[in-house]
């Protein structure tokens, strides 16, 4: 039961992080990193 509670939890909070803005931010920004290291 408590196991359940927990992956529920963990589940909310992980979609919460994926979708805010500061990680997509992120995401992007490195994307830009890697992809102009790999072109250049």
């Amino acid at each position: 039961m408590t196991a359940d509670r927990v992956i529920l939890i963990a589940k909310k909070e992980f979609h919460d992080h994926i979708t805010s803005r500061r990680y997509i931010a992120l995401l992007v920004l490195l994307l830009i990193i890697t992809g102009g290291g790999c072109v250049f």
